[in-house]
């Protein structure tokens, strides 16, 4: 599963969206007229429903976005999250690389962030890289990882 990571100025906005969902919730609860909404308990259903989505799972949805991505020898600038099986003594080799792409030129690509769990298992939280195809037969015909997974 590949997870996009969301900037701090995004997360901010969705979390202030989110709040203001509350305080307009409750704005809405307090200050409706009941009376005529017996009437048509449809707008009050739809209105309630427009809040939710509006101020709490749009927010939440790209706060959480998650995709699967297509592993193509497309040119690709992403962020993703791989969990590799990699020797200790790789570890520095992985931080930076040079990958040679089928045409024979060579594309930088970085590791921008690792995160370590479960002993020699190394999450790759953040990559960049420009052919994907190329990186993955790169390091599995050189040894340098044992594995490589989507997570």
């Amino acid at each position: 599963m590949i997870v996009l990571k969301t900037s701090p100025y995004i997360k901010f906005i969705c979390y202030f969206f989110m709040a203001m969902g509350v305080v307009m919730f409750y704005y809405f609860i307090t200050e409706t007229d009941w009376a005529r909404v017996k009437d048509q308990p449809e707008i009050a259903v739809a209105s309630i429903i427009l809040l939710f989505s509006l101020f709490y799972l749009l927010p939440l949805i790209v706060l959480r976005n998650r995709r699967v991505l297509k592993l193509s020898g497309s040119t690709l600038l992403i962020t993703k999250r791989y969990s590799v099986n990699v020797r200790t003594y790789d570890l520095e080799n992985l931080k930076k690389w040079y990958v040679e792409t089928a045409k024979g030129r060579y594309s930088y690509g970085r590791i921008l962030y690792l995160q370590f769990r479960d002993g020699n298992r190394l999450y790759i939280q953040e990559m960049e890289f420009a052919n994907f195809d190329a990186l993955l037969s790169h390091f599995v015909n050189n040894n340098k990882l044992s594995k490589m997974t989507k997570k």
